[in-house]
């Protein structure tokens, strides 16, 4: 292995608002810390963030910057290591403010091309600093064949494919609702395809009695909060904001039925969490729901720009009994298919190879 191995976690801006492939580049730093490689890592951090990074982890060896975005990549970074030399650099997710630097090695985490509302012109340079990487690790297969269809001649030997662990299973708080509910964890990036799961529910609220709880940031100028006003949803559909994450599993725990209309994921971390806490789950196909193989979910959403589609699933799952030891023998398959620690050795073999 290198024997100084750059991790990039500028990425984070609070420990305590954290998601997605925040969560999975933490694991990765706890992972880290415990083991005999932490000497080998060296871990960019923003100075707001550092504090809150020593209090949580032992032994991390911290470079504080206060440079953001593109200085951080392309100034910072390469007056650095002039005067202390990476073999590696090692990035958990992509930006399109990223520089590719010669004098060391580079190998990042795609979790996907098209999520969050992704430009044209911000995919070309995220695409062309990728294709300057030594290595590109795929979160799925979906998401690698994404890849090399934009970057062709990137030699399809140097994409890897290790799928997102579930390395953040809480125990939850107890949530005090005094309705059942219907939970989504979602947000206003089209991808999320939110509206349309506010409009399925709507169509069906009337002969339901569950409340839809939706648990993310929406915008309340956005076209989903307009639609709850408009039809006067407010005192049913209730929107919490950002959780912190013992509060979210309270949130997946006491659902009734847990609803992802996603129509693009990269990998799809949500509908696994709420399925690993012995939820019903109503999904689309998103690529870890894919890798399922002989799991079944509670209900499949195969036309999601159909909210009609959306509510007819819904309602079939709600009606549909639960099964508890089944839910529950569910979850622990899930949680062993999705390993947290085989995940690790994966990332810690790829680092030693390239």
């Amino acid at each position: 292995m290198p024997e100084k191995i750059g991790f990039d976690l500028t990425l984070i801006s609070d420990l305590n608002k954290v998601s997605g492939e925040e969560i999975i580049a933490l694991y990765l730093v706890k992972e880290i810390c415990e083991s005999e490689l932490k000497n080998q890592f060296v871990f960019f951090s923003d100075k707001k963030v550092e504090k809150q990074l020593r209090r949580s982890y032992k032994n991390l060896r911290i470079v504080v910057t206060r440079k953001k975005g593109k200085k951080f990549y392309k100034n910072f970074l390469k007056k650095y290591t002039k005067k202390n030399p990476l073999k590696l650099m090692f990035y958990p997710h992509v930006s399109d403010k990223m520089t590719y630097h010669s004098t060391f090695l580079s190998v990042a985490v795609l979790h996907g091309l098209n999520g969050k509302d992704v430009k044209r012109k911000q995919m070309r340079k995220i695409t062309k600093f990728l294709k300057e990487c030594h290595g590109v690790i795929a979160v799925s297969d979906f998401v690698k064949q994404e890849f090399l269809k934009k970057a062709k001649k990137y030699n399809s030997e140097h994409v890897y494919v290790i799928e997102n662990p579930l390395s953040d299973i809480r125990a939850g708080v107890e949530i005090v609702y005094k309705k059942k509910f219907i939970l989504c964890v979602s947000n206003d990036y089209k991808n999320k395809n939110l509206l349309n799961v506010v409009k399925a529910y709507n169509e069906i609220a009337g002969i339901i009695e569950h409340d839809l709880v939706i648990v993310g940031d929406i915008d309340e100028k956005g076209k989903t909060s307009k639609y709850i006003n408009k039809y006067g949803l407010s005192h049913k559909v209730i929107v919490t904001g950002h959780v912190e994450r013992d509060t979210l599993f309270g949130y997946y725990k006491g659902a009734d039925l847990f609803v992802n209309a996603s129509i693009y994921e990269g990998f799809g971390l949500t509908p696994l969490e709420a399925m690993a806490m012995g939820t019903k789950v109503v999904t689309t196909i998103t690529p870890s729901i894919a890798s399922l193989k002989t799991l079944e979910c509670d209900g499949y959403i195969m036309n999601p720009k159909n909210y009609k589609d959306i509510g007819e699933t819904i309602l079939l799952a709600v009606n549909t009994p639960k099964n508890e030891e089944q839910l529950k023998n569910k979850a622990q398959a899930v949680r062993e298919l999705f390993d947290p620690k085989s995940v690790f050795d994966k990332y810690i073999a790829l680092l030693k190879k390239i």
